[in-house]
């Protein structure tokens, strides 16, 4: 996809979340990370964002921050994803 002109690449590392993938993501920001952005996502949540930040060392991440139980998009994690990142 670099080769195509594609600057950035959203990807679960190939696993069912970006936490099962973390392993392959590292790989691809190892490998490719100064070619492609390599976006995390699928499952990031403010419980385990920071162990996918300290393992991939990727710099941007896609979050739907999603309430399965209320059925709509959680403002409170966004604003906790928020500040995380801006912690960082």
């Amino acid at each position: 996809i670099i080769e195509l002109g594609f600057n950035k690449v959203l990807t679960s590392g190939g696993k069912q979340n970006a936490l099962k993938g973390i392993v392959n993501l590292k790989a691809y920001q190892q490998k490719f990370g100064e070619k492609i952005n390599i976006i995390p996502g699928g499952g990031i949540r403010i419980n385990n964002i920071k162990q996918i930040i300290k393992e991939t060392h990727c710099k941007t991440f896609h979050s739907a921050a999603y309430n399965l139980k209320e059925n709509h998009i959680d403002i409170n994690e966004i604003k906790s994803l928020k500040a995380i990142l801006q912690s960082l």
